[in-house]
């Protein structure tokens, strides 16, 4: 299949241009800034955080790699992506933070106190032991400045002490510069310390810390190892109880190697990076992480974009599940770092640079992005930094938590956020940010009506159904669902005076706004949708003539009404939203017949149309739009009551999914939820739903509701 043009109606469309678009912020979705350093809310706060993690209390305890109130300064680095590294400025030597998950700050230890004999300074790593304490690694300070490990009670008033100093002699070749501290598993309770520089051979080093004191596992180019890595970055504790990790250098090209290791320090090279197999590999890898049998990590550099790899590992098959920047992803990302698995099974994480901000960043190439990436590949950019649409967003992120209770992000940033301040070389300003990233769940809700009663269902991908029943309310109807980035719902309801009302309905089922519009004489709203930016978009059509009006709404506040001119022969009667902001229309030929026109108005104005058909004997029904920015259209047979989902790119291919005839079965409705599963509602003469859970392979899973009397399921939307 292919698209067609039909030049007079484009053209048309493109006169009615000026009349149809208003502005719109780019963001993806909803980001909220906890905290922002050094914005004299904490006195003697610390400046550009560096780690942040959940503790059991559930507080976040974090790391600022320089700031507070110690003596010790350090100067501060920051690698950029052609491999250099700058030197931003001298500043103390940074700070432990609590945070409550409101964003409170307090600070439970200076780096560089002078009380402490060699404190460290530029803290790295921070981990909570199975005994509540924190534990944790710094770059520098200590006797030689070679770094330290440290504790730190979880209590008020936090008690802090070295539990070793790098370089101080009493464990020869100890290494220099920790990176990275883990905690075994089981009935292992030690601690293993990876360090980028020292060992016998200057390389790095592994260490463990046992009951009986520290001794170093492995000193890395020692030649115990042939074609040993070099200068080890990241290390995790499989489920098997071995160590996992990475060296950023080294191996058989010098591009680094991904390890296995005993606890006893035997270690065997997995893979070496950059060897031309398979094409596209990354080079310089970084962070790892285990879900089930398979590791996933990340890559700085290579990959076939040249910006950097995510890759996959399992049992002795590595393979590159996405190169960054090689086209695929409209303002992908450049070094992609810190992943986690979501619940809903995708790889989450962030990339230091990249996104849609690289024309105000040129010098550093963007501010980041966050990204999810389906075990397949499929790759969504959830929120470009500094893109305009977030007051005080933080730039280059650091690291984040995934909270898989809530399906949030929690996160922090280098730099950004509310505050300048006396320190040179934060050429754009700010310390850093704290912030919580609110995502969609695999979750499902359904409408249903009972003569203007209404029943909203929150169908999650496992676990029980809940739901909440509204109304009657005399001469009002339900017709229509979409819902937000933050898993709130949106009910659309038609009175017969013409009036409609928008209904905003929380993850929690209970209504937190509802706003009436109108009546206007002569139109009548078809269709609901909700950008990235929080704003409901009501799509209006006036029956005299079919011309079209959008509503683009605050709720609870204003709305800017866009309106378009009619055309011949033409009714809009679906409206959509994708993560870049774009509104999307859906068009059928009246009287309604087999060819349907999709409009994509980008939010920079750039009007796309797309005429879809003829298809002799099917007819457009719905449309839904993917977190891939794929729109779906809805097509059913006339006659044999089939259904068709076409997946419509803004460039490529359409490709097309059929399913039925089900005798007694109509299909009714269309969805997309997070992992990009389309959800196809079917209705039959009893009053029965079945919900298809359509995989992007095109196989699907059913799942049936009902008879429920009097009751008729007549929307979907994506859920929390």
């Amino acid at each position: 299949m292919k698209f067609t043009s039909l030049i007079g109606f484009v053209a048309a469309l493109l006169l009615a241009l000026t009349l149809c678009l208003c502005a719109r912020a780019s963001n993806q979705t909803s980001m909220e800034i906890l905290h922002s350093f050094g914005d004299g809310s904490v006195v003697q706060d610390g400046l550009i955080p560096a780690k942040l993690i959940l503790g059991t209390d559930g507080n976040y305890y974090g790391i600022t790699c320089v700031g507070g109130s110690g003596t010790i300064m350090q100067e501060l680095l920051r690698y950029i992506p052609n491999g250099d590294v700058e030197i931003i400025s001298s500043m103390p030597g940074g700070t432990v933070f609590r945070m409550t998950p409101s964003g409170h700050v307090s600070i439970m230890h200076n780096f560089g106190d002078p009380t402490v004999l060699n404190d460290g300074g530029d803290p790295w790593d921070l981990i909570e032991g199975k005994d509540g304490n924190l534990y944790g690694v710094t770059y520098g300070g200590g006797m030689e400045d070679a770094g330290v490990i440290f504790q730190i009670t979880m209590a008020s008033p936090s008690q802090y002490k070295i539990l070793h100093d790098f370089g101080d002699g009493s464990v020869p070749n100890d290494g220099q510069i920790p990176t990275r501290i883990v905690q075994g598993i089981g009935g292992d309770n030690n601690f293993y310390v990876v360090t980028w520089n020292g060992g016998s051979a200057g390389l790095g080093t592994v260490l463990t810390i046992e009951s009986t004191g520290m001794k170093i596992l492995h000193s890395f180019g020692d030649g115990s190892v042939k074609y040993d890595g070099e200068n080890p970055r990241y290390c995790i504790v499989g489920t098997d109880g071995n160590l996992y990790g990475t060296t950023q250098f080294g191996g058989t090209t010098g591009s680094g190697t991904l390890f296995q290791m005993t606890t006893a320090g035997s270690e065997t090279i997995l893979h070496n990076f950059l060897t031309g197999t398979p094409a596209g590999d990354g080079k310089t890898p970084v962070y790892l992480v285990q879900d089930g049998s398979v590791f996933y990590g990340d890559t700085l550099l290579g990959g076939a974009g040249g910006k950097g790899a995510l890759y996959s590992y399992t049992a002795g098959n590595y393979s590159v599940v996405h190169s960054f920047g090689d086209g695929t992803v409209v303002n992908d990302g450049n070094w992609p770092d810190n992943l986690a698995i979501g619940a809903d099974g995708n790889i989450y994480g962030f990339t230091r640079y990249g996104g849609a901000t690289v024309a105000a960043d040129p010098g550093r190439l963007g501010f980041g992005t966050l990204f999810r990436i389906s075990p397949a590949g499929k790759e969504t950019i959830l929120r470009s930094l500094s893109d305009g649409a977030v007051a005080n967003d933080g730039r280059y992120p650091q690291t984040f938590v995934m909270q898989t209770a809530t399906n949030t992000i929690y996160g922090v940033t280098m730099e950004g956020g509310s505050t300048t301040g006396p320190y040179s070389g934060l050429d754009y300003g700010g310390y850093g940010t704290a912030y919580k990233l609110p995502l969609f769940g695999g979750s499902m809700y359904v409408l249903w009506n009972k003569s203007g009663q209404v029943s909203l269902w929150k169908i999650p991908a496992t676990g029980a159904t809940s739901s909440a029943t509204f109304g009657p309310y005399s001469g009002w109807t339900p017709i229509a669902l979409s819902s937000d980035a933050n898993g709130n719902a949106y009910i659309l309801w038609n009175s017969t005076t013409g009036a409609t009302s928008v209904w905003e309905v929380s993850p929690s089922l209970s209504v937190t706004i509802s706003q009436v519009f109108g009546p206007f004489s002569g139109w009548v709203a078809k269709s609901i949708a909700v950008g990235p930016d929080g704003h409901v978009h009501v799509l209006w059509n006036q029956t005299a003539n079919n011309e079209i009006s959008i509503f683009n709404i605050t709720l609870g506040q204003s709305f800017v009404q866009q309106v378009c001119q009619h055309y011949a022969g033409w009714q809009a009667n679906k409206v959509a939203t994708d993560s870049n902001n774009d509104t999307w229309v859906l068009w059928q030929s009246t009287p309604v017949t087999d060819t349907a026109v999709l409009w994509n108005i980008t939010s920079g104005g750039v009007l796309n149309s797309y005429v879809l058909g003829p298809f002799a004997g099917w007819q457009p029904q719905d449309l839904a739009i993917g977190p891939d920015n794929v729109a779906r259209v809805l097509w059913v047979n006339t006659k044999t009551k089939q259904a068709s989902v076409y997946s419509v790119p803004t460039r490529g291919s359409i490709t097309s999914q059929a399913f039925g005839p089900y005798t007694g079965w109509t299909p009714a409705d269309l969805a997309v939820n997070i992992d990009g599963d389309s959800f196809l509602m079917w209705n039959n003469t009893s009053n029965q739903t079945s919900l298809f859970d359509i995989a992007t392979a095109g196989s699907f899973t059913s799942s049936a509701y009902g008879p429920y009397s009097g009751w008729q399921a007549i929307a979907l939307a994506p859920g929390p």
